[in-house]
């Protein structure tokens, strides 16, 4: 099951994690976004830096432009075939930044936002 701090890659490809960012929606689908090298979205409104999680090895960034809905069930099932690498859910303090960064992001879709819950 896919929570809130979920992280996973696609295994194999690609070098971006994606963190789950929201409960599912009545569809079963939750708010996934990606981290990218901080160098390539300099005004992210939500920067992480080495130590924040393991699988983060240099400042990076969060991808709100890129953020999509991803089926919570097909999270799951693509974990459990290996078509996704699962890592270590992120610090609650750090997807609360995360979540923080989306409410205040102009880059995150109104269609996205609306899953988007804040972390009181």
């Amino acid at each position: 099951m896919a929570a809130v701090g979920t992280a996973f890659k696609v295994t194999g490809a690609g070098y971006h994690l994606w963190v789950v960012i929201s409960k599912p929606n009545n569809d079963g689908n939750v708010v996934c976004v990606n981290l990218t090298d901080s160098n390539n979205y300099l005004d992210s409104t939500c920067h992480l830096q080495v130590g924040d999680h393991e699988f983060i090895t240099k400042s990076s960034a969060v991808m709100y432009k890129k953020a999509r809905l991803w089926r919570e069930a097909d999270i799951a099932k693509r974990i459990r075939s290996g078509q996704l690498t699962q890592y270590p859910d992120l610090r609650p303090e750090i997807i609360k930044q995360i979540i923080d960064g989306a409410l205040c992001s102009d880059d995150l879709s109104p269609f996205l936002h609306v899953h988007i819950k804040p972390i009181v």
